[in-house]
């Protein structure tokens, strides 16, 4: 496992940059050679810039770090008008990079830049872990709710690896509050990315994180979901492709907007707080494959379609659902007992 995370991202205008985000105090040398090195030999182009992030805690000794790497000058394989720097996030998921954290080459980089990177690096991970999942020719899905789709959007395939979990925990740190003691979650799956950002924000701002995480089973717990204070507990929804579970949580809780946030949204009208506008990633599918239906009004079932159910609040394959068919051969000598 790496330290970074890290993927590509396009300014306008300009040639691309490779970017590499830890959430950690530290890192090992070895972990950001390696990845600058399969980059050159993957093809790429040299990048415009190397932009690395870093926690504001950890920056002063990275700094430190990257500096003596390019004094080596074969340990960074880079030209030499490649572009350097490390930026620093705070306890807000503020990005910045001012003058003095440029290490090597020149460029500027502002808030809507990071904006922009983040926003890229969310993008690739959902596409590189595959988190649109879409059934298989003449099969369809069957949610928890009993309401059937062809394409759904499963978050927990973006939590897979550590530096992943810690690249979405920064983009979710500008979400919390300063005093939050619980947050509800319709997905266990999402746990180990809010335990993430608490702990990354505590650390930054040197306060022991003790936070409540309870799951509310999405649609089938909603009776379980109780607030006691607004100000300390806010939802946190893994994904919504009908924007209909926020509209409910909304409307049972009275949170305001800002506390009942969705992780990942590909509905045409949001509502409540969206972290990532998910549209992007299904523009190659046909719109109608992310709408849900009741059972009655399937198009697929209409088709023949065969379906594929998922339990529990992880959306998780069930075991294979038998469906017991008698075969009867025209032809066959009807059975006359012993």
């Amino acid at each position: 496992m790496s330290a970074f995370y890290h993927f590509h991202w396009a300014r306008k205008e300009h040639a691309d940059c490779l970017v590499l985000v830890t959430t950690l105090a530290e890192f090992r040398q070895q972990d950001l050679i390696e990845i600058v090195d399969k980059d050159i030999l993957s093809g790429n182009p040299y990048p415009e810039a190397l932009v690395v992030i870093a926690p504001a805690d950890a920056a002063p000794a990275m700094t430190d770090d990257l500096v003596g790497m390019i004094d080596a000058d074969a340990l960074i394989r880079l030209p030499r008008d490649t572009a350097i720097v490390l930026a620093s996030f705070d306890a807000h998921g503020r990005v910045t990079a001012p003058a003095s954290s440029v290490l090597q080459g020149s460029i500027n980089l502002d808030d809507a830049d990071f904006d922009s990177i983040i926003q890229s690096g969310t993008l690739h991970l959902v596409s590189s872990r595959e988190a649109v999942l879409v059934a298989p020719h003449a099969h369809h899905f069957v949610h928890p709710r009993r309401r059937h789709s062809r394409a759904f959007f499963r978050t927990a395939n973006t939590l897979i690896q550590g530096e992943e979990i810690g690249f979405l925990a920064l983009a979710l740190l500008p979400y919390l509050g300063d005093q939050d003691e619980k947050v509800w979650i319709d997905s266990s799956s999402i746990a180990s990315l809010v335990y993430a950002a608490y702990a990354l924000k505590g650390r930054l701002t040197q306060k022991t994180s003790s936070i409540q995480i309870q799951s509310f089973l999405s649609y089938d717990g909603l009776d379980q979901l109780s607030i006691q204070d607004p100000s300390r507990e806010l939802v946190l929804i893994s994904a919504t492709a009908s924007g209909s579970l926020p509209e409910i949580v909304a409307g049972k809780t009275k949170l305001p907007a800002e506390r009942i946030i969705t992780l990942f949204s590909t509905t045409r009208q949001p509502s409540g707080t969206i972290v990532f506008d998910a549209r992007e990633t299904i523009k190659e599918l046909e719109p109608l494959m992310l709408e849900t239906f009741e059972e009655t009004q399937c198009p697929w079932c209409r088709d023949g379609s065969r379906v594929i159910t998922f339990v529990g609040d992880q959306f998780l394959a069930d075991a294979a659902t038998i469906s017991a068919y008698t075969l009867v051969e025209a032809a066959a000598t009807p059975h006359s007992g012993p």
